[in-house]
């Protein structure tokens, strides 16, 4: 954004707030400006103040001179040496710019201006004292004598105001030679002005929080500052609105992931018995395979049929319990066959053994 130039102030408006309070005479030529003074600027402060109240003297010394000789010698115009070199006039100008260095001397408050004005009275004084020159050095011998003769307060006139332009022209010089170039940041206190020379700071005035000139641009302000704390308030509610909404989605998410979180640990759980169980299958499936293959083992080394049976491959225990076996089993059909006519016997049934047997 482009920077805006710097206003520039009213001549009688200063950078200060505080009213300003007159000097005593004390004060004034003893380079005093406040109690809270510490010094290093008084003799400066005193020489400055002796020159411009010197200086202010002389002008209202000029000004009641010309004054009188205008108001005295008005019917020199009339004659043809004022028309040629026209001192009356030159105490006339000589009139209206002192009369304008000190009543703009009393109005102006702040040093841009007073550097204008320094500028103006040394360009104007310039112009006078060339004009004085012109005239005094051009001026026939009849019009010395006319003037000396009829009108004598008018070349002393001119030669006090050439004088007096002389001295504003110095004045000028030295108030711009004491002043910083301009763009300079040194900020330095301007001697040469009316209320710097002639009044001081009120140091018991208390400074107001608002100030009576700034209040429109204090209104136009809070109205500003207002209207953007309530377009940063609706932003802000925006913003909260979005923001609860997407809490509430985090919410929701999260409840979902909750839920998904559980049924996975509840998966992982089933996974995990499902693998133990069939850790437990894949065990009885291998013990089942090894009884399995022994069993076919078995069955591959018993004899396919009964030619396949030979004595000579019993072995002698299997001898033995054969042979016991036999034997038990005749010696119980022996004792069932003597038994038999004994029990039908006991019924009371007649039975001949060797009659039923043939």
């Amino acid at each position: 954004m482009p920077t805006s130039k710097k206003q520039i102030p009213y001549p009688w408006e200063n950078d200060e707030d505080a009213p300003r309070v007159p000097l005593t005479l004390g004060q004034i030529f003893s380079g005093f400006e406040s109690e809270l003074e510490t010094g290093g600027d008084t003799w400066i402060r005193l020489a400055s103040r002796i020159l411009v109240i010197l200086f202010m003297l002389t002008l209202v010394g000029s000004l009641v001179f010309n004054a009188t000789v205008v108001a005295a010698d008005s019917s020199a115009r009339m004659h043809e040496c004022e028309h040629n070199y026209m001192y009356w006039w030159m105490a006339v100008f000589n009139l209206f710019m002192h009369v304008n260095i000190l009543f703009w001397y009393y109005v102006i408050s702040n040093s841009y201006w007073m550097m204008v004005l320094s500028k103006m009275v040394m360009i104007a004084s310039l112009v006078m004292v060339g004009w004085w020159l012109a005239a005094f050095v051009r001026m026939a011998h009849i019009c010395t004598s006319f003037y000396m003769i009829k009108y004598p307060d008018l070349p002393v006139t001119a030669m006090y105001g050439m004088g007096m332009n002389v001295f504003c022209l110095v004045m000028s010089l030295v108030y711009q030679c004491s002043r910083p170039p301009p763009g300079s940041e040194k900020k330095s206190e301007d001697m040469f002005i009316y209320r710097n020379v002639f009044t001081r700071r009120d140091e018991t005035w208390i400074p107001s929080l608002i100030h009576r000139d700034a209040i429109p641009s204090y209104r136009t302000g809070i109205a500003s500052w207002e209207k953007c704390v309530r377009e940063r308030n609706q932003t802000l509610q925006s913003t909260l609105d979005k923001t609860i909404t997407i809490h509430q989605g985090s919410k929701n998410q999260s409840k979902l992931l909750t839920r998904v979180s559980d049924t996975i640990k509840e998966t992982q759980e089933k996974v995990t018995k499902s693998d133990s169980l069939l850790k437990e299958q894949e065990s009885l499936i291998n013990d089942m395979h090894d009884t399995v293959n022994g069993a076919k083992e078995m069955l591959t080394n018993l004899p396919g049929g009964p030619t396949d049976l030979s004595l000579f491959d019993c072995t002698s225990g299997d001898v033995c319990k054969w042979s016991l076996i036999g034997f038990f089993c005749c010696i119980s059909v022996a004792l069932f066959l003597f038994a038999i006519p004994k029990w039908f016997h006991l019924l009371g049934i007649p039975i001949n053994l060797v009659e039923l047997l043939a």
